[in-house]
């Protein structure tokens, strides 16, 4: 109960930057048309390890809850090449959108991501 309670003094609301992302196959994704829905952004990169033993559980989220409304935009890291994004992608069948963030524009304004 005193979770609960302290859970309901300590809501604030937290809007996510205005951002665009452009995906690997060229969409543009808007994130105030997706206001509202679950979206769930992640910073990830090729070399990461950890990163790519996530991937199975990204696409059973995907899996699970598109249908509900879920919106998974992984974002590659600035440093990240996007050819080996690409074919990670492609060697994945990533089922979500997957978006370059070349010029570091994302990464900074979620609070200066610069490691996955």
């Amino acid at each position: 109960m005193l979770a609960i309670v302290f859970w309901q003094q300590t809501q604030f609301e937290i809007k996510a930057p205005d951002s665009t992302f452009i995906t690997i196959t060229g969409e543009q994704i808007e994130l105030h048309e997706l206001r509202g829905q679950p979206v769930l952004l992640t910073f990830w990169a090729s070399d990461c390890r950890v990163c790519i033993e996530e991937i199975p559980d990204l696409i059973a989220l995907h899996k699970q809850f598109a249908g509900r409304g879920l919106q998974i935009i992984a974002v590659a890291m600035p440093y990240d090449i996007p050819s080996r994004v690409k074919q990670l992608s492609e060697m994945h069948s990533l089922p979500y959108a997957v978006a370059l963030d070349i010029d570091g524009t994302h990464a900074k304004a979620y609070g200066n991501v610069s490691l996955t």
